[in-house]
This record gives C-alpha cells, structure tokens and sequence, in this order.
C-alpha cells in the first residue's frame, strides 16, 4: 500500500505533459502511485503517458470528457495511499515537495488539508504566490478567496471518506474552493510556508477561458459562508464582496469608502456569531483592505491616507515591498496624468 497517491487529470495537456510527469517520477520520496487521468484527450497525451514504463503509474482512460471534478472523484475512488496529491498537467513539482509534505503532514495529525505558495512562470516575470499559514488564518481568509493552492494540497483519504468530502461537479470551475470550505467544517486545514509547486501561466488555462463561469461559481460559494458567518446578503452585496475580496481596483472615493464600510460590517458580524476567531479575521480583512486600496492607486495621493488611517489596517502589518508598491503606483499615476 503507497503512502501517497497522486491524483493529475490530463484533457489535451500534450504541450507540457512530459515535463510534469517527470517532476513527480524524479521525487525524493517514492512510495507512490501516480494516478493519471486522461479525459478523452484529442491530442497526443495519450501517447504521452502510455510512452512511460514506470510501474507506479496507474493510468485511467474515460471514454468520454466528464470534466476535472469527476475525474478527481474517480481517482479518490481507486487511490490506495494514506494521503491524496494533486497535480496539474501543465505545472511543475519542486523537487523534494512529497517528502516535505509527508513529513508535514504527519507531525501534525490534526491537520487534514494543507498545501503551500507556488511560483507563477510563463507570462511576464515570475512571482512567488503566498497564502495563509496556520489554519485559524486559513479559515478567515476563505471567506474571500480560496487559500489554498489546489495543484499543491495533499489530503488524508481517510477523512475525505468519512466525511464525504469529494469534489462536486456542479462546480465545474470552483471544486477546490467548494470543498475547502466544506471541509474547514470538520478538521484543520493549513499551508507550508514554502513553494511547492511551479505553476505555468499560458493563454490556454482554463482559469482564463472561464473566468465569468467561475466568477458566477465563487460567488456562489461565498454567500453560502457569509451565510454561515450570520450575514444575510442582496444578489449586489455578494458580486461586492466578490470584488472586494479579491482586491479589484475601486472606481472612485464613494465605492472606497463602500469597501471599507462592508469589510466593517462583517468584522462587527463575526464578532457577534464568532464562527471565526476574532484576531485572525481581522488580520485577513486588513490584507484585503490593503490590496483593495494599493489596486486603487490610480485614484490619487488621497488613498494612501485612506487606507493607513482606517481601523481596519490596524489589525496586520503589510509588507514593506507591498507598501512601496503602492506608493510607487501612486506617484505613477500622477506624473502620468501630469504629462497627458
């Protein structure tokens, strides 16, 4: 029986199938099966996979396109291993993430979810992506965008079987988001603060062909937590909250002010329900205030001062190179707007 087994769905993945592949069979760690899924490709990924003799890979054929979430079900439906990875087709792992992972994993026990920052290559310069660590941080944070890395969780099997936690396909665009916060409802869910994976950015992703069918999906998703925070939400409120939570540039000082007075409002509703610890959310909504106003540099000078005096930017400290981004976007904007 593999201590871990790694779950890749592949649809027309040919492009950079190989590359990913190899990221995983070359491991440190190697008690492993390798769950490979193809969806009804219509490339040469198929041949791809077949075009490997390693005894760990278990490769799948549909015989039909049933899309990443049931694909996913039916690899947790025959993996053998105590733990559960994802990877993408199309992405890189970072030599010795299995062993790091496992070793996470099993020294904290209470820990059912955890995954780790990536490093975005392949459109302009890389960046690295962080997330929130601990899981009190994790839990607030969902409540406005995913917190974790799907390409780079790992999961105990055994849990998502007791507590019948599979991916639900209505959410074609958005399982891993779904099931994070169905899960958060039952165990600790966390993140290494390390990357994990390389994560390739191209104008094929399927993030980016259905980006309004997603956005549709995660609004759905958070009325259903802020809900269970004890908020009661209009159809206008949740699209809000959509933009806030993920730091769109605001359009003027009133949608501003807008932003800053709902991230107020369910900072005094949580503080009411207490579903989430009180500190920690007010740490997530000092990062989304602060991303919220350093995207509306454009805006003026004014900004600046809007964001550091609120309350809500008392509860976390940002990072420097953050800070001096937003200062530098703002005078940007001005020497900019003073030449035209």
């Amino acid at each position: 029986m593999p201590v871990i087994s790694i779950i890749m769905p592949v649809y027309n993945a040919g492009q950079f199938l190989s590359e990913s592949i190899k990221s995983i069979l070359n491991q440190s760690f190697t008690d492993f099966e390798f769950i490979i899924i193809d969806d009804a490709s219509s490339d040469n990924s198929v041949f791809l996979i077949k075009n490997y003799s390693d005894n760990r890979i278990v490769f799948i054929q549909n015989q039909h396109n049933i899309g990443v979430a049931q694909s996913l079900n039916k690899g947790i439906g025959v993996a053998k291993g105590r733990y559960i990875v994802r990877m993408d087709a199309d992405d890189i792992s970072i030599a010795g993430r299995l062993e790091r992972q496992v070793d996470f994993m099993d020294n904290n026990p209470e820990v059912g979810i955890s995954g780790g920052w990536v490093k975005l290559f392949g459109l302009g310069l890389s960046s690295i992506a962080r997330v929130p660590l601990a899981p009190q941080e994790v839990s607030a944070y969902m409540l406005f965008e995913t917190p974790l890395w799907h390409v780079t969780v790992i999961m105990r099997r055994e849990l998502l079987i007791k507590f019948n936690l599979y991916y639900n396909p209505a959410f074609s665009r958005s399982e891993d988001y779904d099931l994070w916060t169905r899960a958060i409802q039952y165990f600790s869910v966390a993140n290494l603060g390390e990357v994990l994976v390389r994560v390739r950015e191209h104008g094929g992703s399927a993030t980016r062909a259905n980006w309004d069918e997603m956005t549709t999906q995660t609004e759905t998703i958070q009325r259903r937590l802020l809900e269970r925070l004890g908020n009661s939400v209009t159809d206008d409120e949740i699209v809000f909250h959509h933009r806030v939570g993920r730091g769109y540039r605001m359009s003027c000082r009133q949608e501003i002010e807008k932003a800053e007075a709902w991230l107020q409002r369910l900072c005094d509703v949580n503080a009411v329900s207490k579903e989430i610890n009180d500190r920690s959310f007010r740490q997530a909504v000092a990062v989304v205030w602060f991303r919220v106003c350093a995207n509306s540099g454009p805006l003026g000078p004014w900004i600046f001062k809007k964001w550091y005096d609120s309350s809500l930017a008392s509860a976390g400290s940002q990072p420097l190179i953050g800070i001096a981004r937003f200062i530098a976007s703002i005078i940007w904007h001005r020497c900019r707007r003073t030449v035209v």
